[in-house]
């Protein structure tokens, strides 16, 4: 199924970047205009934009959903049985977010680049006003949205326990996380698509893995016998997640560094002559 959701993300990036066939085109063209239609709503409100902006940049509003995760995990239930089973479902989830966002970052490496909507030529972007001055980088590309992928997956691993808090996350993803960043210029909505698609399948991949294996028991069972140290590491993952991977953006931004590609090219230099 990843590789399924994989091969779409690839034929729709694709179509996306070669806009020659009728349906290509159609659906360049749509993504156009429905960025259009939201920008038209710009520079009209000064406190508007900026809550907008705030929105698609706030850890709060991304802190919402994973506190929506900690409160199913802790949710009181008679049924111990059932309670275990909840849990080991969770962190299959947990696994299928993690797998998600690493597709996600390998997708935007492999694809071929597409601009962000500020930047296309063809809408005339107008951006709304903005709390932070600068602007985006022309070397971010925009397929597949990796906001979409990370909190789209944590909205499946609310939906696989719980339909109403699914239908809450999924809601949370779409119109407060991701429609925000479309807004601004971002993100196209097919970006966002690609982003959703491959968390819906990868998590759901992940879950049906790790059914009736003995690894979820097992680690479930070494977080009853060591609280202290699970739940350290469980706040650290929820950090990262409500941040959407800051600090894994940290590492690939130091190993694009120059100094460490000499460096490992050196170290390769050394292993070579050995």
């Amino acid at each position: 199924m990843a590789t399924v959701a994989f091969g779409c993300v690839m034929i729709l990036s694709l179509l996306l970047s070669n806009p020659t066939t009728r349906l290509a085109h159609a659906i360049v063209q749509l993504d156009q205009n429905l960025v259009i239609v939201l920008n038209g709503f710009a520079r009209r409100s000064w406190g508007f934009d900026v809550l907008v902006w705030e929105l698609a940049y706030s850890i709060f509003v991304q802190g919402v959903m994973v506190a929506l995760f900690w409160g199913a995990w802790f949710a009181p239930n008679d049924d111990l049985s059932a309670s275990r089973q909840k849990r080991e479902t969770m962190l299959a989830s947990l696994i299928g977010l993690h797998a998600s966002a690493v597709f996600a970052i390998a997708l935007r490496a492999a694809l071929p680049f597409r601009a962000r909507p500020v930047l296309d030529p063809a809408i005339v972007f107008q951006a709304p006003y903005s709390p932070f001055g600068g602007g985006l980088s022309s070397n971010s590309t925009s397929l597949p949205a990796g906001h979409a992928a990370v909190f789209f997956a944590l909205a499946v691993g609310l939906w696989s326990i719980s339909v109403t808090l699914g239908v809450l996350g999924s809601l949370q993803a779409l119109f407060v996380i991701c429609l925000p960043r479309i807004y601004v210029g971002l993100h196209y909505p097919t970006d966002i698509l690609a982003g959703a698609v491959v968390a819906i399948v990868t998590v759901t991949l992940a879950k049906e893995m790790f059914r009736g294996r003995s690894l979820m028991p097992k680690v479930l069972a070494w977080s009853e016998r060591h609280p202290a140290a699970f739940y350290g590491l469980f706040f650290l993952c929820s950090l990262d997640i409500a941040t959407e991977f800051s600090s894994v953006r940290g590492v690939l931004r130091l190993l694009e560094s120059a100094h460490i590609n000499k460096l490992v090219l050196l170290v390769i230099g050394v292993a070579s002559h050995a």
